[in-house]
């Protein structure tokens, strides 16, 4: 039994050794700072939750605007590499008691990190880039970690349900669609009550949840009324979420759509992204190669395809000067309700054709 024992620690020590030594190489690769969105979040606008922009303030603050990419870097790439070990450290004990396991763990929770240096067409290295999953998944991780613990560790629930009802704020007040994370910690506090027959408290978890949802809506419209004179939620990240279900859309999904510039949008944005294949039933190849494809086009359907065709028909123009009348935010604002209620439209009828490509 001592002899496994050694085995187990030495073998911990040889992946903690690896994992830095790959996340002190990731950051050695260097191309650190800007990255295609980083613009969004330094100036701190209305199109980003606060989360990430005030992290990027603070290294401003500490290391001067010129200087900051490197130090920001180090900190994103040590969070990562705490977090991989942490994470995967627990969950190879946990769930396999072994160190292949931990391996297995470690290299899972290591692919993120891993992947788009060696596939992706721009090979950057995500946690040397202004970007917000530099913190949104070592945080993701840890919330992961608090709700396994929640299942298992009978003694500590309260404590660990605390811990990861916060990371799950911190989670959402740096990008607003991880708000799964709350529903997340909801299922699993509510099924826990359940199991344990203690029906009188789930009152407790629903509450919790409200909790969050008015922290995060108080803290980022004070923080856009402070940075934008707008006292209201982060807009623009519904067409960013209206692009992903135009990418598997088909055209029978706008059949139902009642309102007519609704379904003109869905129409002509439709026949443009089947010209240019930019559809998911155009991705050829393997897993990656989809994933490639995916990526190519996201963006280029939200600002190329849907903002144009947008401004077109609900303000006969494609340019955005003349529409500037009210001013950016009530701009954005806006189209953040037309991608939102063409999202809804289209969910009804190609979710699972969603759910089929993106989980």
């Amino acid at each position: 039994m001592e002899t496994v024992n050694k085995n187990i620690k030495l073998n911990t020590v040889v992946i903690n050794v690896f994992l830095t030594i790959v996340f002190i190489t990731l950051f050695l690769l260097g191309d650190y700072g800007i990255a295609g969105d980083s613009n969004s979040y330094i100036t701190m606008g209305l199109t980003r939750e606060p989360g990430y922009s005030i992290l990027l303030w603070v290294m401003r603050s500490l290391f001067g605007e010129e200087n900051y990419f490197i130090p920001l870097a180090l900190f994103q790439n040590a969070f990562a590499c705490i977090s991989v070990i942490w994470v995967a450290h627990y969950f190879g004990k946990r769930l396999f008691n072994s160190g292949l396991g931990y391996w297995v763990c470690a290299l899972i929770l290591s692919m993120p990190y891993l992947l788009t240096p060696i596939f992706s067409r721009t090979h950057l290295v995500m946690a040397n880039k202004i970007m917000a999953e530099g913190i949104t998944v070592p945080l993701y991780y840890f919330f992961m970690l608090y709700i396994v613990k929640m299942i298992f560790e009978e003694d500590k629930f309260g404590k660990n349900a605390a811990i990861a009802w916060g990371i799950s704020l911190l989670l959402v007040l740096t990008r607003g669609q991880l708000i799964l994370s709350s529903i997340i910690w909801l299922l699993t506090v509510v099924v826990r009550l359940l199991l344990e027959k203690t029906y009188i408290k789930i009152y407790v978890p629903v509450l919790s949840v409200v909790l969050l949802l008015v922290c995060n809506a108080l803290v980022t419209r004070t923080y856009h009324g402070i940075n934008s004179g707008v006292f209201a939620a982060t807009a623009s990240s519904k067409p960013m979420i209206l692009a992903n279900v135009l990418y598997v859309s088909e055209p029978k999904d706008g059949d139902h759509i009642q309102d007519p510039k609704l379904r003109e949008l869905f129409e002509r944005v439709y026949r443009e992204l089947d010209k240019q294949g930019m559809l998911y039933r155009y991705a050829e190849g393997n897993i990656i190669d989809k994933a490639l494809h995916h990526e190519d086009c996201h963006d280029t359907i939200s600002f190329d395809y849907f903002e144009p065709v947008k401004n077109d028909i609900y303000y006969h123009s494609e340019h955005h000067e003349i529409l500037m009348a009210d001013g950016y935010p009530a701009y954005l604002i806006k189209q953040d309700e037309i991608a939102a209620a063409l999202t809804g439209e289209l969910l009804k009828n190609n979710w699972p054709n969603y759910l089929k490509n993106y989980v």
